[in-house]
């Protein structure tokens, strides 16, 4: 069942990555109909997979300790003992980190992000593979690619 869930979460990548590989030319500066460049974008996502590893720890498996000082591609530190700042929040700062990166920096980031991202799914045990939270965190990860992946797509 890991592997089931990693390969749908990589189809959607796939798709994802080769749109921006397509806008890597024009520096991923096309806005996409959300407002962002497709640099911002990619930012974007970097953080939010960033994020899997420890919403599995954390969120799925419990362990809330382990969840503060998590650091972030952008700088961003998590503070145990603060609230989560709103998805608002985490986007304007991610977007604002990508639009001052390279090109080069930013897919780095991204595709670091993205194989940890995988090495946190990969790493169900037998148990939380037959726990829906966890199959429906995976498909909402894989439902992000895929609508970002649409909006770089229509930029081509």
């Amino acid at each position: 069942m890991a592997n089931e869930l990693t390969q749908r979460l990589d189809a959607a990548w796939s798709a994802l990555r080769a749109s921006a590989d397509r806008l890597v030319s024009d520096g991923l500066e096309k806005p996409t109909p959300a407002g962002w460049t497709a640099k911002e974008m990619l930012g974007h996502i970097a953080f939010w997979d960033e994020c899997v590893e420890p919403v599995v720890i954390g969120l799925l498996r419990g362990d809330v300790e382990r969840m503060g000082g998590w650091k972030f591609g952008s700088g961003f530190v998590a503070d145990n003992d603060g609230e989560w700042p709103p998805e608002d929040v985490h986007n304007a700062r991610e977007a604002a980190w990508a639009r001052e990166q390279t090109v080069e920096t930013v897919l780095a980031r991204v595709d670091a992000a993205h194989a940890g991202a995988i090495s946190a799914i990969a790493g169900f045990t037998a148990e939380e593979l037959a726990d829906e939270k966890f199959i429906d965190y995976v498909d909402n990860c894989a439902s992000h690619y895929a609508g970002h992946a649409a909006e770089l797509a229509s930029l081509d």
